[in-house]
Parts: C-alpha cells; structure tokens; sequence
C-alpha cells in the first residue's frame, strides 16, 4: 500500500474531525464543548468505517480520485473553519464563547 493511499484514506475522517470540533468549539458552552467535539469525532470515524464495511469496494483503486475530492473538500471545511475560528480569537475570549458572553450582559 503506497503512501499517498493511506493518506488519500486518512485525510477525510481527520479534516471533518477537526473542521466540526472547531465548529462545536465556537458554538456549545464550554462545559459542553468537549463531549460535542468527541461526539462528531465518533459520528465522522464511524459513519466512514460503516461505508467502508457496507461497500469495501469503495476502499479499492476505483475509487482513488472519489477520496481525493473528499479530501479537498474536507480541507476546504477545515481551512474555512480556522480562518473563522482565528477571526474570533482575533475579536476577543468573548468572541470564542458567544452563547457565553450572551449570558453575561
């Protein structure tokens, strides 16, 4: 196995990972946040594992270039979701926890 397919395979599931943890990160409570970024962590990994054991044929050569487009759009996800996530930061702690600062004024 080549390296350029194990990264075409890990690519997609480590990119919506991280895009929707910092999705759940500027949008739950902090006392949420963590179990909400291990919950899309698990729903990403496992929905991918179940399509991998519903069609294993969709782990084979057939399918490199549908794995590439999956990883160029999961990396866009990401990509869009740190520029937004340092936008944030860039605006203040207060900008970090929204449903937070609401709370507060």
């Amino acid at each position: 196995m080549g390296a350029l397919w194990v990264a075409l395979w890990a690519c997609p599931p480590y990119f919506l990972s991280c895009a929707g943890a910092l999705v759940m990160l500027r949008r739950c409570r902090p006392s949420s946040a963590l179990l909400a970024c291990v919950a899309w962590t698990c729903l990403c990994c496992g929905s991918l594992y179940m399509l991998s054991v519903a069609f294993p044929s969709a782990y084979g050569e057939a399918s490199l270039s549908v794995w590439a487009l999956a990883s160029l759009a999961s990396l866009a996800w990401l990509s869009r979701e740190v520029v937004l996530t340092v936008r944030a930061a860039s605006a203040g702690l207060d900008g970090l926890t929204p449903v937070v600062s609401a709370s507060f004024r």
